[in-house]
């Protein structure tokens, strides 16, 4: 288990993009180099290195409008699908994770909605986990799930965008207007769109100073 460990949870449609294998998410990309540079390492899903993970969830559309006509059926099955594996795959290795001082996880787009199914379901603390949510579009039908969840959670920063035809595509559920998270411990306006900050070589020296900022506060076990 690395020193720093991190786990990285991609967006909607991730897993079909032509570039999958290169992605911001993959050990080695970029993003991953300067997680490396702060001392982090990418968690293996598998252990095994021969066999790729699959991120945690299918990276489905969710929460769309026209899945809420059918108002008695689970809007939100991918979502919470993939909450229910990364919260199995947490409790799995709560033991490594807990001796390394717990783990920092990246959550972009509608993978955040992932994350906080994850947490907000937890009925232990697993280990101490950190959150990071980039460009998560903050939706009012999520409000309880984000309320436990930061609950369970040492430190939430969440990253917003205020430009790109991706952050502002939103769904009846979503928010309109202010894209901060008030559960969040901070946060945090960004450049580069809805997800320049992890793949543009131009935006991503952004997360200089966030981990400058945040790996501090990991270390002393400290949410404020």
């Amino acid at each position: 288990m690395p020193q720093r460990p991190y786990i990285p949870i991609a967006g909607t449609w991730a897993r079909s993009r032509h570039d999958h294998e290169n992605a911001w998410y993959r050990r080695g990309s970029p993003f991953d180099q300067v997680m490396a540079g702060h001392g982090y390492e990418r968690v293996e899903q598998d252990r095994d290195p021969n066999r790729p993970d699959d991120g945690y969830w299918s990276g489905a559309v969710n929460g769309l409008l026209i899945q809420w006509f059918a108002w008695w059926r689970d809007r939100h099955p991918a979502w919470r699908t993939g909450g229910e594996t990364l919260r199995g795959f947490l409790r799995g290795r709560r033991r490594e994770l807990n001796e390394t001082g717990g783990v920092m996880i990246v959550a972009h787009s509608h993978g955040g909605q992932v994350l906080a199914y994850a947490l907000a379901e937890m009925h232990a603390d697993v280990c101490p986990i950190h959150v990071v949510t980039v460009d998560m579009p903050v939706r009012r039908d999520m409000d309880g799930v984000y309320g436990r969840a930061a609950a369970r959670c040492r430190h939430w920063v969440h990253l917003y965008s205020e430009r790109g035809w991706k952050s502002r595509f939103r769904w009846l559920g979503n928010r309109f207007g202010s894209r901060t998270l008030d559960v969040a411990h901070h946060n945090r306006k960004v450049t580069g769109g809805h997800s320049g900050i992890l793949d543009d070589a131009g935006h991503l020296d952004q997360w200089n100073e966030i981990l400058s900022n945040l790996t501090p506060r990991i270390e002393a076990g400290t949410a404020e």
